[in-house]
């Protein structure tokens, strides 16, 4: 199978802190990528990074059929008040509510 995502040499965090360096996967349709790592190691900044919000220090990040339109998403903190009785199951939905709509 293809890769649907390519990434070479990344070097990736802040212009005062490198995160990780020489990054190197090729990820292919239908696979589960799981990203683990202590706190402060990066997964958000990666993650951010895979969302298009910032741009690796380094290296090269490839959609070789193109970024899809949709990423799904669900951030570690979100604004909402936590005495709300929610359950995770459907916070989560909460994100899926424009593509169910059709959008």
């Amino acid at each position: 199978m293809a890769a649907v995502l390519q990434i070479r040499n990344l070097a990736l965090g802040y212009p005062d802190l490198t995160l990780f360096r020489q990054l190197s996967i090729d990820t292919e349709a239908g696979t589960t990528l799981a990203v683990l790592g202590a706190n402060g190691s990066g997964k958000s900044t990666f993650v951010r990074m895979l969302l298009g919000l910032m741009q690796p220090l380094s290296g090269r990040l490839t959609w070789p059929n193109g970024r899809p339109r949709e990423i799904g998403y669900l951030a570690q903190m979100t604004e909402f008040d936590r005495r709300f009785p929610i359950r995770v199951r459907d916070l989560a939905a909460m994100g899926a509510w424009r593509a169910r709509r059709g959008s």
